[in-house]
């Protein structure tokens, strides 16, 4: 596989990218639903009697830690893939798409039905339809992906086979890709 990604020549890779404005959406939501934890255990901290904090400061307490996470960590995952984003080759005999670098799984060019440009408020990303006849062939590479789970999250997604979430309009019109 890296004989076939190395060759500049061959195809074309394409690298995910967050979009300033989906990101400051996530942004706002995130801090909000942090904002309340904070708020919570700040407002139990300092205006509940001591010897009832006693019995509801802990609970009170994981509550606020929980909301904070909830928040923050989809921030710090969509940080995490612009600093390191996910990328998408393709090749005249295969579809290749790798996380961090890390190959996680190829697909045959030749069992691809179609590629499109997904779009919605909520995610944007590529949509691969793969031809059902032929038994399509998804060759993964990484040990711990679950293609089953990563296939029933697409066609919940983008009503599609395989969906990659945070690849741009412009860097999926570098693909040019349109099966026979």
């Amino acid at each position: 596989m890296q004989e076939e990604l190395s060759s500049e020549n061959e195809g074309v890779k394409i690298y995910s990218s967050i979009s300033p404005e989906y990101y400051r959406k996530k942004m706002f939501r995130g801090t909000a639903i942090a904002l309340c934890g904070v708020l919570g255990i700040v407002y139990f901290g300092s205006f509940v009697k001591p010897e009832n904090l006693h019995y509801i400061g802990l609970p009170v307490l994981f509550l606020g830690g929980l909301l904070i996470a909830v928040g923050l960590i989809p921030l710090r995952r969509l940080t995490k893939l612009d600093q390191n984003p996910d990328e998408v080759a393709l090749t005249a005999k295969y579809f290749h798409y790798l996380q961090g670098g890390n190959p996680i799984l190829t697909i045959p060019v030749r069992d691809i039905e179609s590629i499109r440009f997904e779009e919605t408020s909520a995610r944007y990303g590529i949509a691969v339809t793969l031809k059902q006849k032929s038994g399509a062939e998804v060759i993964v590479h990484a040990a711990r992906f679950n293609l089953q789970r990563f296939m029933e999250r697409s066609r919940k997604r983008a009503k599609a086979d395989l969906f990659f979430p945070y690849f741009a309009r412009r860097s999926f019109s570098r693909l040019g890709f349109i099966p026979e």
